[in-house]
């Protein structure tokens, strides 16, 4: 049950820039607060559509990691850590730009 409620909300948040986000992928250790996911693909088309001045090709993230103070939620903030972000990307041109 708690695995599909941060399914849900990491699906809502994140889902438009990461492919693979799923109850599955989740590893959840409930009473410490943490929550992992592991080898997500970036979507290269949301992450071009921010108009950056690179064009994405490709992105790899190897390791999310969101530390929950679950007693004191909205008191404390949710700590996010990311690992091995990898972006293949080229300069952008004008025109994809616009």
């Amino acid at each position: 049950m708690l695995e599909d409620q941060v399914a849900y909300l990491l699906q809502r948040y994140w889902g438009n820039y990461v492919r693979g986000l799923s109850k599955e992928a989740l590893k959840i250790s409930v009473w410490q607060g943490d929550v992992e996911l592991k080898n997500m693909q970036l979507k290269t088309e949301a992450l071009n559509a921010l108009k950056l001045p690179v064009k994405v090709k490709a992105g790899f993230l190897g390791s999310v990691k969101l530390k929950v103070p679950w007693s004191r939620l909205g008191q404390e903030p949710v700590v996010v850590y990311l690992d091995r972000i990898y972006v293949l990307a080229e300069p952008a041109t004008d025109v994809e730009r616009m």
